[in-house]
């Protein structure tokens, strides 16, 4: 009995242990780690209208996750306008990242976002493509519990159908549930446009994406979002938002692969550094702005029940839409604490137009819609800034004295005070403090202050200060400090301080400071301190200090310091310190200190060169290279196939010589020191120094040697070259060796020297001389 009771003991120990076990094992899989990959691309290529907002929603989309969605900077990726070879390479290694990370003990999900152009085959960067197949193949290799796509752009409902996937719900997992696989939502079905909009400042399947995430979507009010939870609501409002658009109704497109059951949670609202609250009474189209008067929120709101939106903290604009009437509130949402809408004012609402993520309409037809919706008035005279009344009205004249704004302007305008349009501003305008344009602007800009462009910019800005553009720039910039361009810029910039493009620069600019090129430079620019480029640059660089390209570098560089590149080089530079290119350089490098590069085509000619491989001259006082198929000229020149050795050898004219020899493959310099004139009878009172250059050509075991050089002997009393024994000789040497050890050769053979004395060279004679010793190899090959 009592064995009984002790057996029965140990098996509530062990059934215990066992609980205690699963417990934390379950609790160790309870642990979830995320990572997302964001991509933005608002250049589809020559024959699709540039996107105004695809970059600017990845931003939004990788924040919001951030903040709430759970996901550390340190585990997402964000690209902005990539190439193809560029996005492939970043996925490709944030998959082999993940991967690697990915741990059996946690939950591993993770998350891709595409937003930009894209056809029913690939997403669209530029004139480039990357298939979906090609996505899709390195999502699945991807070691993670739950994997997530969404693209937000044409006809990407094709994504989802290239397994069949079957329409399942829910998508994600919970993490207390087990469900794995894979999940893809798109912003529209196969044959569709997915749009985007100037109201919203963005596209309408994000912008409802990113408000479901933020809490419009949190149906059974737990705080956290699911992305069923989250699709349903974009789902909903997409196809509510673009029943009137041009392109007509969008409908968002999803496909699911999954095994087990449960939800993910996407977004926890909890984590929001700041909560606004729409209370149950509350009913009607709820549009929230942020202190930037961007829309952060557009939703819904039924009444009898309350809505919790995680934001930001800071300043926000609230209006409330009820059939015909508009309510518009302000307020303050403080760091950690929940803040309940309360209404007040009267406004009116803009009308919209949008743009399609395809093909369908050209630049021209983009630029015909928004004036299209805007209601035109000839003359406008503002003796005060007086904006109410102004939002709709394009106008062709604009007079005013302290400012003025409008819509649009197409035609001219002259102002003492700030020239602003909301959207695109035409023509010419000058203005003593600034212009604004909020959408585009071409023609004229000039300024003794400012003008600011927030989108694309054609023509000629000029500004007693600066110039700023944030879209891409084509024409002429030309400002007393500085001129900014966020997009591309072609054509000419010219400042007292500095020029900067945020992405390619192509064409002439010319700076008191430096000029910075965010992605590549082609073209001249001149300026006093640097010129800086992140990727490639082609063309001509002039700069007091130095020279920097992140990528490639082509053309022509002078710098007063030094020229850097991060990648190959090719062309000719100039510095006075140094030159250095990371990779491969082809062309000419001179500098006043050193150059140095991985390989070399053509030559490099400073005092120290230093290379890995040599194809071409090296011309300095130390050439030093890993491997030389070229020809190096110094008084010192080493390579790996080379090496250095210790040489001693005595001759019929100087029985003692002992010195180094420097061999960089097939070319060799010796630099020596002798004593023991043997034709001087105070021999031990002579010192004499010679350097020769040469070629040794390699037999097997033998070697074979001829080098030209000049031996200089100073006799008693040394250094004092009055005395008549005093002499130098040039030499041409031809001698023979044998390798006898690993490091040791013999050598011997035979010189004719020309020896004169040091002020009557004319009267010198023609001298035989013979000589051996021995080499001792102390680093690199024996040959």
């Amino acid at each position: 009995m009592k064995n009984r009771t002790n057996i029965y003991r140990i098996l509530i120990i062990l059934s215990s242990l066992l609980l205690f076990v699963s417990l934390a094992n379950a609790e160790s899989k309870n642990r979830i780690r995320r990572f997302c990959f964001v991509a933005g691309a608002n250049d589809g290529g020559i024959e699709r209208v540039k996107l105004k907002y695809a970059v600017k929603d990845s931003y939004s989309f990788s924040g919001l996750l951030h903040s709430i969605g759970g996901i550390s900077k340190d585990d997402s990726r964000l690209l902005v306008n990539p190439r193809r070879n560029a996005f492939l390479k970043e996925l490709t290694d944030f998959a082999s990242t993940v991967s690697s990370i990915s741990n059996k003990d946690e939950r591993t999900e993770f998350l891709f976002y595409y937003s930009g152009h894209s056809d029913e085959k690939s997403i669209l960067l530029g004139n480039e493509n990357v298939s979906y197949t090609e996505i899709r193949d390195i999502i699945n290799q991807i070691d993670a519990d739950v994997k997530i796509a969404i693209l937000d752009s044409c006809s990407s409902g094709a994504f989802t159908r290239l397994k069949g996937g079957k329409l399942r719900s829910p998508f994600l997992v919970d993490a207390a549930h087990n469900m794995k696989g894979f999940a893809f939502m798109t912003s529209s079905s196969v044959d569709e446009a997915s749009q985007e909009s100037d109201r919203i400042r963005g596209s309408f399947f994000t912008h409802y994406l990113l408000t479901g995430l933020r809490g419009a979507a949190d149906l059974n009010r737990d705080g956290k979002i699911t992305l069923n939870e989250a699709y349903q609501f974009a789902y909903f409002e997409t196809l509510a938002g673009t029943q009137q658009t041009l392109a007509g109704p969008q409908h968002p497109n999803y496909a699911i692969q999954m095994t087990g059951t449960g939800d993910v949670i996407m977004t926890d609202i909890r984590r929001s550094s700041s909560i606004l609250v729409i209370p149950a009474s509350i009913h009607g189209r709820l549009y929230v702005k942020n202190s930037n008067d961007i829309l952060v929120c557009e939703l819904r709101k039924m009444p009898g029940q309350d809505i919790e939106l995680g934001l930001e903290e800071g300043d926000y604009t609230v209006l409330l839409s009820q059939e015909a009437t508009l309510l518009e509130g302000e307020l303050v949402l403080q760091e950690g604490e929940k803040t309940e809408l309360k209404l007040e004012l009267l406004t009116r609402a803009d009308t919209e137009y949008t743009l399609q993520r395809g093909p369908n309409l050209t630049p021209d037809d983009q630029k015909s819609l928004s004036q299209n919706n805007l209601e035109e008035q000839v003359w406008y005279f503002s003796p005060i800034y007086r904006k109410n009344g102004r939002e709709n009205i394009k106008n062709r004249f604009v007079f005013n004295l302290f400012g003025s704004y409008s819509a649009a302007i197409d035609g001219f305008s002259f102002g003492f005070g700030p020239t602003v349009t909301e959207y695109d501003m035409t023509g010419f305008h000058w203005s003593i403090i600034g212009n604004y344009a909020g959408g585009n602007a071409e023609g004229l800009l000039f300024s003794n202050i400012f003008n600011v462009v927030c989108q694309d910019f054609a023509g000629v800005e000029h500004s007693g200060l600066f110039n700023i553009n944030y879209g891409d720039t084509k024409g002429l910039q030309l400002a007393s400090l500085f001129n900014m361009s966020d997009g591309e810029t072609r054509w000419v910039q010219i400042s007292g301080l500095f020029n900067t493009s945020g992405k390619d620069f192509n064409g002439f600019r010319i700076s008191g400071l430096f000029n910075y090129g965010g992605n590549n430079s082609h073209g001249f620019s001149a300026t006093g301190l640097f010129n800086q480029t992140v990727n490639d640059f082609s063309g001509v660089n002039l700069a007091g200090l130095y020279n920097i390209s992140g990528g490639k570098a082509s053309g022509f560089q002078v710098a007063g310091l030094f020229n850097y590149s991060e990648k190959s080089s090719a062309g000719f530079n100039a510095a006075g310190l140094y030159n250095i290119t990371q990779d491969s350089f082809k062309g000419v490098n001179i500098a006043g200190l050193f150059n140095k590069a991985d390989n070399i085509t053509g030559a490099q000619i400073a005092p120290v060169n230093i290379s890995k491989n040599v194809q071409g001259l090296q011309l300095g006082v130390i050439n030093i290279a890993e491997e030389s198929g070229g020809l190096p000229i110094g008084i010192i020149n080493v390579s790996g196939d080379g090496g250095i050795e210790l040489v001693c050898w005595s001759s019929t004219t100087m029985l003692l010589n002992t010195g180094f020899l420097f061999r960089s493959g097939y070319f060799y310099s010796i630099i020596a020191g002798s004593t023991f004139n043997s034709e001087y009878s105070g021999k031990g009172d002579s010192f004499g120094y010679s350097y020769y250059a040469g070629v040794q050509i390699p037999v097997s075991i033998l070697f074979f040697s001829f080098d030209v050089g000049q031996l200089t002997v100073d006799n008693k009393k040394i250094f004092d070259y009055s005395s008549s024994n005093d002499f130098q000789a040039l030499q041409g040497r031809l001698s023979a060796g044998v390798k006898i050890l690993n490091r040791v050769s013999f050598f011997g053979g035979t010189s004719i020297n020309y020896k004169y004395n040091y002020d009557r060279f004319k009267d010198g004679k023609l001298e035989a001389e013979y000589f051996g010793g021995v080499r001792l190899s102390v680093f690199g090959k024996n040959l």
